[in-house]
């Protein structure tokens, strides 16, 4: 009775392997409506990237400071030189945003291929008065703590020297 089954089960592994082959091989085939060629050639979004978003107004316009900005396509290749940039809705010559009043600006891009036209999202950069660099760091204070045992009580050695370092600096607490 045993040697029926043993054919069966050579049959059923053979029948199981034939349709995961069959399976594999479907499922790993491709045409060109696959979302993966449509995406690689063909344009879909373009994005616009300033170098900075804040730049402070020099009084002096020879020595005001630039933003510029870079275009780039879904598949990440700049197309700066082939894009319009506006800013506040008014077309800027080059990709380079040269400020001359306070305020806070809109930019975007546009770029036209194959009769379709693509915008990017649009990024806001502010033009500022001066900026405190040294306000914009991060201070580090010093963290002094003086332990002491239950048996003793504040040590005035240590009191006097907290009290000699805040004399110097308030950069302690």
């Amino acid at each position: 009775m045993q040697k029926n089954f043993i054919p069966m089960k050579k049959y059923f592994n053979y029948l199981l392997s034939t349709i995961c082959i069959a399976l594999v091989l479907v499922s790993c085939g491709g045409n060109e409506n696959d979302d993966d060629h449509i995406y690689s050639n063909q344009m879909s979004l373009i994005s616009l990237i300033p170098d900075r978003y804040n730049v402070p107004l020099s009084v002096n316009p020879e020595e005001q400071e630039v933003i510029i900005f870079k275009v780039t396509n879904n598949a990440g290749e700049d197309i700066t030189e082939q894009s319009v940039l506006y800013i506040n809705n008014v077309e800027l010559e080059s990709n380079i945003f040269t400020p001359t009043e306070l305020g806070t600006f809109e930019v975007y891009a546009k770029y036209v291929v194959n009769n379709r036209e693509f915008l990017s999202d649009p990024k806001t950069v502010n033009v500022v008065e001066g900026i405190d660099y040294e306000a914009l760091y991060f201070k580090h204070k010093v963290l002094v703590e003086d332990f002491t045992g239950t048996w003793c009580g504040w040590c005035t050695r240590i009191i006097y020297a907290l009290e000699l370092i805040e004399a110097q600096t308030h950069n302690v607490i």
